[in-house]
């Protein structure tokens, strides 16, 4: 009786597969190319092979394209409009928009006409676009133009939940859109109400959904835009969010910001040159925004435990306020985390924000903080500081705050400033860290007061715009940061709990007992060799005439 009964289950069993199989095959069997081609297309076609494509945005917008399907658009060509997408795929079948052929990016361009040159619109999900160049200004200079809310790339828009959105290996430039803070007025040559039009209402890629769950950005290049560089905006946290070696450059704005985010992941981003901007007063030859009053490089806030890790930023401006690299800014909850980032030559300081659980751990900042004080210090906030480089060579020191507590434990301080700098305070403990190059006030417990003695101090190197650089080009542009076998450093620290297991170069905690500095010394690892992220881009679209101004 039980092999009668295992005999029926397995026809059923058979049977039941045979239809999963034909219905999974008729599934796929729907999935349809469809090709467009501005200049030897026509919107009569059928739009299913190269020979008979499709030619105008006002085609695809219109079509209800299903799960499954690619629409490919010929590289080279160049389109004016908005491509607007308003269908959703499904999570083993996402509708994907990319290009064929050879040469540049497919290139559409808003004319400054539209506010989102690509829009995935509200409640359409499961959407990949991939490998576009993307602009939006409405003349023929984008330093000189009249602003208002424009965005390059933009999915959401305030209502509705959205799953499986992935925006991939796009360029996007010249988005002629809002620079200003509320607090200070108008976009630039308008009357606009500020609350309305501002810095934070667009970005060269914009996520403005109500909520979203399954988030990937990831290998775009988003340069000289007014606006912020990628901007995920969001009315109720966001899930499963993902921000991923993507390199933003000469931004009149923010450079990569979240907010509203559920345990968010940023990592091996470059931020160059965010806050280009004049402020109040009239920009100067190459200032791209107007109307500003604070920004940092790549921040939070109203998020929960976001992650940052393996990031690059550089030239933060100050343009009123602010100007730091790292920001856990308001309502940022939970244990957040920054590590193994790199920032170098930000005016403001090193970081904005944070609340005592929260972490900065294994970073390296070199240079910065060119425009600190006037009520704004080195270090703000009030998060844990440990195992972190803080690194000047240019006569300048490191601002402390006497209201904001705060914890730094096996950091190396290093400044060639021949004032004295208080460091432990009533508000501040100081234990286990090297201070080098000047002679610190009230360094706190078992300090270490001589030359941490790095592996080759040299200036270092530079992750260039436009480069997707990996995690390899970070330590090796830092590599000199490395202590020495004879460092006083090594077994001088604190052994710390959670310590995420390893430090900026990937050596794992601790030898011995703990060191001092960004880097635990084993003494059998290869040190990298110098050098920097130089090789350019690959420039699509119009943008190559524009590289070198």
């Amino acid at each position: 009786m039980k092999f009668i009964t295992l005999e029926i289950v397995m026809r059923i069993s058979v049977k039941h597969l045979l239809v999963f199989t034909l219905l999974w095959s008729c599934a796929i069997s729907q999935a349809t190319n469809y090709y467009v081609d501005v200049n030897l297309g026509a919107d009569s076609n059928s739009g299913l092979t190269p020979l008979t494509a499709w030619q105008n945005l006002s085609k695809v917008n219109s079509f209800p394209f299903a799960p499954g399907d690619s629409i490919l658009f010929k590289k080279s060509n160049v389109w004016n409009g908005m491509l607007s997408i308003d269908y959703s795929g499904t999570s083993s079948l996402p509708i994907t928009y990319s290009a064929y052929g050879v040469g540049n990016k497919p290139t559409i361009h808003g004319q400054g006409q539209v506010e989102q040159v690509i829009f995935i619109r509200n409640s359409t999900s499961y959407i990949t676009v991939d490998g576009f160049a993307v602009t939006n200004f409405d003349g023929q200079d984008v330093y000189d133009g009249v602003e208002g809310i424009r965005s390059g790339i933009h999915t959401g828009e305030w209502s509705y939940e959205q799953f499986g959105i992935k925006i991939l290996n796009n360029e996007v430039y010249f988005i002629e859109g809002c620079s200003n803070h509320t607090d200070v007025g108008s976009p630039r040559g308008t009357t606009l109400d500020p609350n309305d039009y501002n810095q934070y209402q667009n970005a060269g890629i914009f996520c403005h959904a109500s909520k979203i769950d399954g988030l990937l950005i990831q290998g775009n290049y988003v340069h000289d835009c007014s606006s912020t560089g990628i901007n995920v905006f969001l009315f109720e946290e966001a899930k499963n969010v993902l921000v991923r070696q993507n390199s933003v450059y000469n931004l009149g704005s923010d450079g990569i910001v979240i907010l509203n985010g559920l345990s968010p992941v940023f990592e091996l981003n470059a931020c160059i040159s965010a806050g280009n901007n004049s402020g109040t007063v009239t920009p100067g030859p190459g200032v791209i925004g107007f109307n500003g009053l604070a920004v940092a490089g790549i921040w939070s806030h109203c998020s929960t435990a976001p992650l940052f890790q393996y990031n690059y930023c550089e030239g933060t401006k100050r343009i009123v306020w602010d100007g730091q690299p790292w920001d856990f800014d308001i309502l940022t909850t939970g244990d957040a985390i920054y590590q193994y980032n790199f920032s170098r030559d930000n005016e403001g300081g090193f970081n904005l924000g944070g609340l005592p659980n929260q972490v900065f751990r294994y970073n390296i900042s070199y240079n910065d903080g060119t425009a600190q004080g006037g009520g704004q210090y080195f270090f703000n906030g009030e998060p844990n500081y440990y195992n972190n480089i803080f690194y000047r060579d240019d006569g300048e020191g490191f601002m402390m705050s006497d209201f904001e507590s705060q914890k730094f434990e096996n950091n190396i301080f290093h400044t060639t400033a021949t004032n004295n700098i208080t460091y432990e305070g009533d508000s501040r403990t100081f234990d286990n860290n090297c201070y080098s190059g000047h002679t610190p006030s009230s360094p706190g417990d078992n300090a270490i007061l001589s030359n941490p003695i790095f592996v080759n101090e040299v200036t270092p190197g530079k992750i260039l715009p436009g480069v997707l650089f990996n995690k390899e080009d970070l330590l090796k542009i830092a590599f000199g940061y490395q202590i020495h076998t004879s460092s006083p450093c090594i077994d001088a620290g604190l052994s710390i709990t959670n310590n995420g297991s390893q430090d900026f170069w990937e050596n794992n905690l601790y030898n011995n007992a703990a060191d001092i500095g960004a880097n635990e010394n084993h003494p059998e690892a290869v040190k990298a060799d110098f050098c920097q992220a130089t090789q350019q881009p690959e420039l699509d679209g119009i943008d190559e005439l524009f590289w070198n101004k």
